[in-house]
This record gives C-alpha cells, sequence and structure tokens, in this order.
C-alpha cells in the first residue's frame, strides 16, 4: 500500500479529472478520506499496513484544532479521531500523508470558523487583539530576550529572593 494513496471513505481512488464539487460530495457523504498507512516494525516483524480516516472535523472540535495548532502529532490524532502517542506508532512517510490530507480537508472551515471567532472575542472583551499587539510591540522593542529555561543562571538568579 502507497501511504500517499486515499479513497473517500474507503471507495474506489477519485479520478484525476473529478470536479470539486464532485470531491466535496463524496467528503459529505463518507465524512472523510482514507488514507494507506504504514506502522513501524519491531526487529524481524514485516510492517503493518491499514487505512485510516482522515475527518472531515465537525464545529465541535475546531476548538480542538486552534489548541492542537503548532503540535502536527496532535492534529493527526485529531484529524484521525485517535488517542495521544498514537501517530509515533506510524512511518515519517504515513504520518506526513494523514497531516497533508487533514490540512487540505480542514483548513478552509477551520479558518471561517476562526475568523468567527476572533470576532467573537473582539464582542465579549472589547479591544483585546489591539491591546495584545501593543503588549507584543512594547516587549519587542525591549530587545533580545536573556534564556529563561529553569536550568539557565538568569532564571535562576531571577527566581532567587532578594536581600
Amino acid at each position: 500500500m502507497d501511504p500517499q494513496s486515499e479513497t473517500p471513505g474507503g471507495s474506489a481512488a477519485p479520478s484525476g479529472d473529478a470536479s470539486d464539487k464532485a470531491a466535496e460530495a463524496r467528503l459529505a457523504l463518507f465524512g472523510g478520506f482514507d488514507v494507506d498507512v504504514e506502522y513501524i516494525a519491531g526487529p524481524g516483524e514485516e510492517p503493518r499496513k491499514e487505512a485510516v480516516t482522515v475527518l472531515l472535523l465537525p464545529l465541535d472540535r475546531m476548538e480542538r484544532m486552534l489548541t492542537a495548532s503548532g503540535n502536527d502529532a496532535a492534529l493527526v490524532e485529531l484529524y484521525c479521531d485517535k488517542p495521544a502517542g498514537w501517530t509515533h506508532t506510524l512511518t515519517p512517510a504515513s504520518q506526513i500523508a494523514l497531516w497533508a490530507k487533514g490540512e487540505e480537508i480542514n483548513r478552509g472551515n477551520f479558518g471561517a470558523w476562526y475568523q468567527t471567532w476572533m470576532k467573537k472575542m473582539e464582542v465579549l472583551r472589547p479591544g483585546i487583539f489591539g491591546k495584545l499587539e501593543t503588549m507584543i510591540q512594547e516587549l519587542l522593542k525591549k530587545g533580545p530576550f536573556p534564556n529563561l529555561s529553569p536550568t539557565s543562571s538568569s532564571a535562576r538568579d531571577s527566581a532567587a529572593p532578594s536581600s
């Protein structure tokens, strides 16, 4: 199985000349696309392969997508409705194939949801984004930031009580 191959909900693969409307109809009908993946094999084992469905996420999962942004493994697990850590059992090629398909079918809806969410936040907390922008600009004006990791000397020195 090719990790890049896909079929909507397990049906025959879409032809290259299929219209966008036909692809949208298949997506709506099946709720996602199956992508063939390969699991990492242990020593002396044959790699296990299977088809995994990458879902078109419903509205109630958009906030989870926002939270998972920046953590591609968590996004793949959200797109495929799998438990945390599952992505690490797959080959890198399979991880990328799932991530790419999830991005393709979910980013448009996520973008629309996010714009609405931002407008709602502005109504609930008027001026919040302007205030955040001002705070960020003020921080950037202060110049480079020291390494503030818990093990750095500057972090230890700043955490020590002053006498």
